[in-house]
């Protein structure tokens, strides 16, 4: 069993980073989470720091500035009750005043505009929460050069940036 080790450096966390190094590359310094353990032998490489569950992390209260969500899928904001739960870890884990920043497609299901949108004020019940929402078209994409796989697993460009502050 593997033991659990913090790094007081890293200030930003990745939950569900896959095969990717998304949150490290945009968000340094940053651990990268990730709940499937096979992901180890099924990436060419894996840039993992730790295997967990997004609805049950390993830190302490207000331990992060931002959390990082880089195209969720197979969990995210579309089932209500795992929503809620997922966005009450994150909001635990959050410092006052931390962000919850979604890079996604506005095609995906799990984490889009009108998603959360609707989900807001269901958020607002569980937190303060304001919430700022950027799209960017391709042109004006800070990520215009990182692909991922949509659900299709067709490659793709984010198009959209969500941005969650979050005010307690």
């Amino acid at each position: 069993m593997e033991t659990f080790q913090d790094d007081p450096l890293k200030r930003n966390i990745e939950i569900g980073c896959g095969c990717g190094n998304f949150g490290q590359m945009n968000f340094a310094p940053c651990f990268l989470t990730e709940r499937d353990r096979t992901l180890k032998n099924r990436c060419n490489v894996a840039h993992i720091d730790w295997f967990c569950d997004a609805h049950d992390l390993p830190w302490r209260d207000a331990r992060f500035r931002h959390v990082v969500i880089c195209n969720p899928y197979e969990y995210g904001f579309m089932l209500s009750d795992a929503s809620d739960a997922l966005f009450r870890e994150i909001v635990r884990v959050l410092q006052n005043r931390g962000y919850v920043a979604i890079v996604t497609h506005s095609s995906n299901p799990y984490a889009n505009r009108d998603l959360l949108e609707r989900r807001l004020p269901r958020f607002r019940e569980l937190v303060t929460a304001s919430i700022r929402i950027r799209s960017y078209s391709l042109p004006r994409d800070p990520f215009q050069n990182f692909f991922f796989r949509g659900m299709d697993m067709k490659r793709t460009r984010p198009d959209t940036y969500i941005c969650l502050q979050i005010d307690r």
